[in-house]
């Protein structure tokens, strides 16, 4: 029901807010406070008293929002994006019968000057712009029923390059280059019109497959836009930081003036992410990034790539010029750049020309509620010490970083640190992985670092393998609930900062019975008359009837620091980062799983090893289906207040179920297909003890 009435309303509500929109029904008349934003139902705020006005609630869940009719004329079908300002719906224009998309701007910031200058220009400046590679915007306005400024854009298909990367890994060095020339084609519309982007990043490149198999690239997002023709000190000014951490060029985060070899800076870091999959500036907040931009040479683009292709010194001195500190040292132009690319030779050397540029006004703070942009800044700003080498340059940085504005929709979530987040592909790359100790490493099928026990001497040992999980950033739970309560919502972002190891199978009977032998694990629990028939004890099945203290017992005896996994962990190697409904992608039926039913061969569990072709894309087996798989987590019915770091949620228990666990990925006793989607939850334990017969165990351990 939250999801349902949240949209419109400020991102962040205060407990008494959510409390309101938790109780509320689709039939009463959501209201809100004009002057605090609080939600209510009532005439007149209980806050400050102001009258309250009635707002019609858009939905971030596509099923609620379809069929509504915005403006009067456009008919949403799904949400495709949502984010603190605004929101993005796929929609149908009956008038011209064609299909577009709605870019609308939350009713709470109509009040802010900034917000809405912004959201307005980015119509005006995306209009400008008469390119293939650069999204078609069609129409503006305001819906009084909502009280949303909205752009009607251009509706495309495919996905963002920031998709691709996640889905995929690095690109080959002819998909890049490809990728990257189109964004010059679009720059050099832009440079014709007078405009600097100031925001490219993966999350604003558009790829669209043709049905030749062609990629054709579109850039998006002109609201921070620069129009070097005009200058409107009432947005942000020169003197204030704008665009996305890790891709602003050093002018640009100096506040100094900007022009298209700005742009240029940032498809540098963008080429150097497309080839190896990690940031080309990386660090763990955002002062030492900075310092990074403003300091330090960018890393080397290597000569092999993880995949073993060689890249052309050519373009490895082109992108040494591209991430030049000084804006002179940069090719002069995006037609610079695109003429190298296409003849296979570096840029030719910078032009003492200078480009047309906007001069630097004095220095102007943002207003606070912009430069305090966290969920963009991703950490709060490091008050850490500089480094002693920068000297007393690093003193500013700090009052620096805090004229740091983002634009709508663009979070900034760090890379893994750069030597545990590659592809595992050739025997050579498996010297990389992190060590686990008592096992040795390989690359498996997925490109992932997989280890097997160096000591194999016990038969139960052929199945303890382990699976490297690089940190990454994903959307946990779901937009609308598909099971008991609202166990799934609200769907949130996750960040898990740190790497871990996962068992690549579950727990089996064989590795158990080892641990009880040793006497570091209890027996598991009884079954009781009239349970099911089908526990078989058979070395490689699951171990089942397990309660929490086992799982963990089991999992500090199996491996030095061995634990249970946090549910985000849990989610994120079952299902990865592109949204997939089940570890193997989102048709049902497509792999045989074990609860199925007519389906399957059997209703039964099977081995711990079956069904390859159900892997999740980190290649863990029977991670839906099987055995209910526990978590470190307590026991919470839905997801509001939530951690977002990946640690296990171990706060605000449901007192209803003291002791018990949450638990993922369902059993081979629950038919349909829900319980064996990646998002599904349910929870194992005390009080009662036949919730075991079907819970298992895959044990996780830290990384470095």
């Amino acid at each position: 029901m939250l999801g349902r009435l949240l949209a419109p309303l400020p991102h962040l509500l205060c407990a008494e807010s959510l409390r309101v929109l938790a109780m509320a029904t689709p039939s009463e008349d959501l209201r809100m406070c004009p002057a605090c934003g609080f939600a209510t139902t009532v005439a007149a705020c209980p806050h400050d008293g102001t009258f309250t006005i009635g707002i019609e609630p858009i939905c971030d869940e596509p099923d609620c929002a379809r069929g509504y009719l915005f403006a009067g004329r456009f008919e949403i079908d799904r949400l495709i994006g949502s984010g603190a300002t605004g929101q993005v719906f796929a929609a149908h224009h009956p008038g011209v019968d064609r299909p577009v998309a709605l870019k609308t701007l939350r009713p709470h910031l109509a009040s802010s000057g900034d917000h809405v200058a912004r959201f307005s220009r980015e119509a005006m400046l995306a209009a400008r712009v008469e390119s293939p590679h650069s999204v078609r915007v069609y129409d503006s306005g305001f819906d009084e029923a909502t009280g949303r400024l909205f752009l009607v854009m251009e509706l495309l298909e495919g996905q963002t390059l920031r998709q691709r990367l996640d889905a995929r890994g690095p690109l080959s060095v002819r998909v890049a280059v490809d990728l990257l020339s189109q964004i010059m084609q679009a720059l050099q519309a832009c440079e014709a019109v007078g405009l600097v982007h100031r925001d490219i990043k993966p999350e604003n490149v558009h790829i669209e497959a043709r049905p030749d198999g062609a990629l054709h690239v579109r850039l998006m997002d002109f609201g921070i836009a620069k129009d070097l023709g005009h200058v409107d000190l009432r947005l942000t000014a020169d003197g204030a930081a704008v665009g996305t951490p890790a891709y602003m060029a050093p002018e640009q985060i100096r506040g100094h003036a900007v022009d298209t070899r700005t742009d240029l800076y940032a498809c540098g870091c963008l080429l150097y992410e497309m080839l190896t999959g990690r940031l080309a500036f990386w660090a763990e907040s955002l002062t030492p990034l900075i310092s990074k931009h403003l300091e330090d040479e960018p890393p080397e683009l290597p000569e092999r790539l993880a995949s073993g292709e060689m890249v052309p010194a050519a373009i490895r001195d082109l992108y040494r010029q591209m991430l030049a500190k000084t804006p002179d040292a940069r090719p002069r132009s995006a037609a610079a750049v695109l003429a190298a690319l296409e003849s296979g030779e570096a840029a030719p050397e910078p032009s003492t020309e200078t480009p047309r540029t906007l001069a630097t006004p004095e220095l102007v703070r943002p207003p606070a509620t912009a430069a305090h942009a966290t969920r963009d800044l991703g950490r709060a700003i490091d008050s850490a010490p500089p480094r002693p080498r920068l000297g007393r340059r690093l003193a500013s940085l700090s009052r620096l970083a805090s004229l740091v504005v983002l634009a709508p929709f663009a979070p900034f979530a760090p890379a893994a640190p750069p030597e545990y987040d590659f592809e595992c592909v050739v025997p050579e790359d498996a010297a990389r992985c992190p060590a686990l100790a008592g096992y040795e490493a390989q690359c498996n099928a997925d490109a992932h670092c997989e280890y097997s026990a160096a000591d194999a001497s016990e038969a139960w040992r052929a199945l303890d393998v382990w699976i490297w999980v690089p940190p990454r950033s994903f959307e946990m739970g779901a937009a609308a609930d598909y099971g008991p309560g609202e166990r799934e919502v609200p769907r949130h972002d996750v960040d898990v900062r740190r790497g871990y190891w996962l068992m690549k199978f579950e727990a089996t009977n064989g590795a158990y019975a080892a641990c009880e032998a040793a006497g570091a694990c209890p027996a598991p629990v009884r079954l009781q008359p009239g349970a099911p028939s089908d526990h078989r004890e058979d070395a490689d099945l699951p171990r089942n009837r397990l309660l929490p203290d086992h799982a963990r017992a089991f999992c500090a005896w199996v491996t030095a620091r061995g634990r249970l996994p946090s549910e985000a962990e849990w989610e994120l190697a079952a299902g990865g980062t592109d949204g997939r409904q089940y570890p193997w992608g989102d048709e049902w039926g497509r792999y045989c799983f074990q609860a199925v039913g007519k389906e399957c061969p059997s209703t039964s569990m099977v081995p711990v090893d079956a069904f390859p072709e159900g892997r999740s894309p980190i290649g863990a087996y029977n991670m839906s289906g099987n055995v209910w798989e526990m978590v470190e987590d307590c026991v919470h019915l839905d997801y509001r207040g939530a951690p977002t770091d990946g640690q296990p949620w171990l706060t605000d228990c449901d007192p209803k179920f003291p002791g018990s666990v949450m638990s993922r990925g369902g059993s081979s006793t629950v038919a349909g297909t829900h319980w064996g989607r990646v998002r599904a939850r349910s929870f194992i334990g005390p009080p009662d003890l036949s919730d075991s017969y079907y819970s298992g165990v895959r044990c996780a351990v830290s990384g470095p």
